[in-house]
């Protein structure tokens, strides 16, 4: 099942982004729920599992964290968090989407190209290990 971000969603979040991506947006999370430019989406099956996390200004969406816990990936779970995202944003006249990865991320990469994600710039030794952050963009219209 796939609902929006809860209060109660926040601790089990944390874990599965330091487990998955080895940091979190700790307290940011709570702006997900707070602030009406930000949102989430958690993917729930026998505890959560997945989730996507982005700000949408009404124009342009951008995602920010998302990650599915190591058991479960390869399973289509990001592909359905995503898809799920994009649909929403669609019905709300989101123009684009726009967002980063690390370019160590093959498997971020290739579900990003596979939705029509185009790599649109290079922030080189972005992340504290000095990798390259990846800029993709996809039109939504």
């Amino acid at each position: 099942m796939i609902r929006q971000i809860e209060k109660k969603d926040i601790e089990d979040i944390i874990s599965l982004e330091n487990d998955t991506i080895g940091s979190s947006l700790g307290n940011m999370l709570n702006d997900l729920i707070l602030n009406p430019l930000m949102g989430a989406y958690v993917y729930i099956d026998k505890g959560l599992i997945g989730y996507i996390s982005y700000t949408f200004d009404g124009d342009i969406l951008e995602i920010l964290n998302f990650c599915v816990s190591k058991e479960c990936q390869n399973m289509g779970i990001g592909k359905k968090l995503l898809s799920y995202l994009l649909e929403n944003m669609k019905k709300k006249n989101a123009k684009s989407s726009i967002l980063e990865v690390r370019s160590d991320n093959f498997r971020a990469i290739h579900i990003y190209e596979a939705f029509g994600y185009k790599r649109i710039s290079i922030r080189k030794n972005y992340y504290k290990d000095s990798c390259d952050a990846l800029v993709y963009e996809k039109s939504l219209v």
